[in-house]
């Protein structure tokens, strides 16, 4: 039954991420950037992997970034998952040459997202102080009265949560053909712009 369950939450998820393609219709992929970051509940055997990934869109520089956190373990149950969370946001971003010095490095301002799409399913989220503290689904642009029982901010107060105004670095290897090691990746993790 559990098995059953998270398959169909994962086909759930996915459905909702796929209808995020971007601010514009039939816009076309740039690229992709991805990094990762492990933490651990040492106390509880509890893992955590949080995963950003940024696509950018060839329409109006747009973006998406997907923000997924997975919280598992402890080893003795098999890793089970505790919890899962996706946080979809997307809208427009500007870049320019880094700061860092790096020729292959652009700084990316990621605007306020338009619409944020939330998801989020397991026992984790009920035992921490997050706002969202249970199993759910939010969605900005298909808002409900159902959902504003779920997080009384309603659409505006997610968008102003989870769709914040940040910054990231990304590495584009177009812009130094020379040095071979380099991928489309983040280098640093989004932050809230200041």
């Amino acid at each position: 039954m559990k098995i059953m369950k998270k398959a169909l939450m994962g086909l759930v998820i996915t459905s909702g991420l796929l209808g995020l393609s971007s601010c514009g219709e039939n816009a076309v992929i740039e690229n992709v950037y991805e990094i990762s970051e492990y933490s651990a509940v040492a106390q509880m055997g509890w893992n955590i992997v949080t995963n950003h990934e940024l696509t950018t869109f060839g329409d109006k520089k747009s973006y998406r970034l997907t923000t997924t956190t997975e919280i598992y373990g402890p080893i003795a149950t098999g890793f089970e998952t505790k919890g899962y969370r996706s946080i979809v946001a997307t809208g427009y971003y500007t870049s320019i040459v880094s700061t860092d010095g790096i020729a292959a490095h652009l700084d990316v301002t990621l605007d306020t997202a338009g619409r944020v799409y939330v998801a989020q399913y397991g026992k984790a989220w009920g035992r921490n102080t997050d706002i969202l503290g249970s199993s759910t689904m939010l969605d900005t642009a298909n808002w409900t009265d159902a959902m504003t029982e779920i997080y009384e901010g309603g659409a505006a107060g997610l968008l102003a949560a989870y769709g914040k105004k940040q910054t990231c670095t990304i590495e584009v290897p177009s812009l130094d053909k020379e040095d071979t090691t380099l991928a489309y990746r983040m280098v640093t993790v989004p932050v809230d712009a200041k």
